[in-house]
């Protein structure tokens, strides 16, 4: 389903997530535009692009990061947020997923709002998906390939 976004992981524990669907290395722009992140709309801003160069910069590699996170943990598209459903035919919201999968942690809530909000700089989740691991098992939900946190 996401065949062009990678996570890597180096033998002394670094984490890279790749996706190069958009790839842009230093100040060469990127040569294509991929829709993992949401529509152009909602990546072409002020808040992830600069304009004057043709460059993403820092806040778009944050929101990637979180993105993939959750597509890999969880089996869930943050880019549908704000968008209809499909099989429900209701918007789907940020409070729709996070009870979906049962996340419950202010701290990482937070910081995936603020991927939405154009005048607030992203945060990575850093110590959070540490604290996720210690303190939470996932468990698949039925006939569905999203899984849901449930408390150790």
């Amino acid at each position: 389903m996401y065949d062009r976004e990678y996570i890597r992981i180096t033998k002394d524990g670094k984490v890279f997530f790749i996706d190069y669907d958009g790839l842009q290395i230093k100040e060469m722009p990127p040569v294509g535009f991929s829709d993992f992140l949401g529509r152009p709309s909602e990546v072409l801003t002020r808040k992830y692009y600069d304009f004057d160069t043709g460059l993403f910069i820092k806040e778009i590699d944050i929101k990637s990061a979180i993105f993939l996170y959750f597509v890999d943990v969880f089996g869930v598209n943050l880019a549908m947020v704000n968008r209809k459903n499909p099989w429900t035919g209701q918007k789907v919201t940020l409070d729709a997923i996070f009870s979906l999968i049962n996340l419950q942690e202010p701290s990482i809530q937070h910081k995936v709002w603020k991927l939405f909000q154009q005048s607030i700089p992203n945060e990575f989740l850093g110590e959070d998906m540490y604290r996720l691991t210690e303190q939470y098992r996932l468990m698949r939900m039925p006939n569905m390939e999203i899984k849901r946190l449930v408390k150790k």
